[in-house]
C-alpha cells in the first residue's frame, strides 16, 4: 500500500493519475484527512491561547476594577488667589472736616493663606477598561486666614496721621460635591473633577480715627463684621493610586474654588475710649449705623494629599 500511495504522488506530479484506483481514491482521503487534522490543531491551539489571554485579562480587570464605595481623609494647603474685603464708608463718617471730602471706600485683598484637614466619601462606577465615572462629597476644616491695611488713610484732602483701615478674612471650611471622569491605568485613576462648592467664613475690618492734634474729637472707630456660608462652584484634577493588592488609595489633588458675590453690614461710630455711639462726620445721627463692613467675591486654590480605602 505504501509502494502504490508513493506511486500516486509520482503520477500526480507528472499529471498522469490513472482514471480509477481503489488506492489513489484511499490516498486523497488520507492527504485530505491530514490537511484538516492539522487545521484542527491549528484552531485549537488558537482557542486555548485565547481562552489563557481571557483569563489573564479577566484577572488583571478584577484587580483594577475601580467600581465601588470608598472614603477617606485628606489634608492640605490653600491659599486665596483675590478677595475683596474692607470698609464703605457711604457717610463719609471718619472723612476730614465734618463730612467734606470724598466718602471712603477701602477694600484690600487679604493675601490669607493656611492649613487644612477633612475627610470625603465617594463613588466609582467603572464604566469600561479605562473610563471611569463617579462622585464625592468632600469637607475640610480649615485656617486659611490673612490680613491687609492702610495707615495712615489716604483721604484725598486730609491725611489724618494715626488713623487706619484694616481688614481680616478667616475661612473657616470648605467643602464640596463633585462628579469627576476618570482614565484608569493598571492601580492607577487620573481624573478631572467639578461641581457645586460652599466656604465658611468671617471677614472683620475696622476704620479708626485717634485723637490727634484735635483731629477725630477725642478719637473714634467703627469695628465690625462679615459671617457668612458662600456657595460657588469648584474645578480641578488629581489622581489616586491603588497600594498593592489591597482596597488603600493613596492620591493628590488640586482645587480651584469661586465664590462670587457680596455681604455686607453696616456699624456706628464709636468713641475709641469709652465705646459709646458718637455722631461723627456725615452720620445722620449716634444711634445710626453710618459705617459698612464689606466682603466680595475670592477665590481659594488647595493641593491635598489623600489617604482613601475603597469597599
Amino acid at each position: 500500500m505504501h509502494g502504490q500511495l508513493k506511486r500516486c504522488r509520482e503520477l500526480s506530479r507528472r499529471r498522469c493519475l490513472p482514471a480509477t484506483s481503489a488506492y489513489s481514491a484511499r490516498a486523497k482521503v488520507v492527504a485530505v484527512g491530514s490537511v484538516f487534522g492539522g487545521v484542527k490543531v491549528a484552531k485549537m491551539k488558537r482557542i486555548v491561547c485565547a481562552a489563557f489571554l481571557a483569563s489573564v485579562f479577566t484577572s488583571s480587570a478584577f484587580a483594577d476594577d475601580w467600581t465601588g464605595f470608598y472614603l477617606g481623609i485628606q489634608g492640605g494647603y490653600g491659599w486665596t488667589g483675590t478677595a475683596s474685603t474692607g470698609i464703605l464708608d457711604p457717610f463719609n463718617a471718619l472723612g476730614p472736616g465734618a463730612g467734606a471730602g470724598t466718602p471712603g471706600t477701602f477694600l484690600f485683598d487679604p493675601d490669607a493663606s493656611g492649613g487644612m484637614v477633612g475627610g470625603h466619601i465617594g463613588y466609582n462606577w467603572q464604566a469600561s477598561s479605562n473610563l471611569v465615572l463617579g462622585g464625592e462629597v468632600d469637607w475640610s476644616w480649615s485656617d486659611i486666614n490673612g490680613s491687609a491695611g492702610v495707615s495712615p488713610i489716604p483721604y484725598p484732602t486730609d491725611v489724618r496721621p494715626g488713623s487706619s483701615v484694616a481688614a481680616d478674612l478667616d475661612i473657616n471650611s470648605l467643602g464640596s460635591a463633585r462628579a469627576r471622569l476618570a482614565y484608569a491605568m493598571p492601580s492607577q485613576l487620573v481624573y478631572v473633577t467639578g461641581g457645586v462648592a460652599w466656604a465658611n467664613y468671617d471677614a472683620s475690618s475696622n476704620i479708626v480715627c485717634p485723637q490727634v492734634n484735635g483731629g477725630c474729637g477725642t478719637g473714634v472707630h467703627s469695628p465690625g463684621s462679615v459671617s457668612d456660608t458662600r456657595v460657588g462652584w469648584v474645578i480641578g484634577a488629581g489622581t489616586d493610586i491603588r497600594l498593592g493588592a489591597s482596597g488603600w488609595l493613596l492620591g493628590v489633588e488640586y482645587l480651584y474654588y469661586r465664590f462670587d458675590g457680596s455681604d455686607q453690614s453696616n456699624t456706628q461710630v464709636l468713641e475709641l475710649a469709652t465705646g459709646t455711639p458718637n455722631s461723627f462726620g456725615s452720620c445722620p445721627s449716634d444711634t445710626s449705623p453710618c459705617v459698612g463692613h464689606f466682603n466680595g467675591d475670592f477665590d481659594v486654590n488647595t493641593v491635598k494629599g489623600r489617604l482613601s480605602y475603597q469597599f
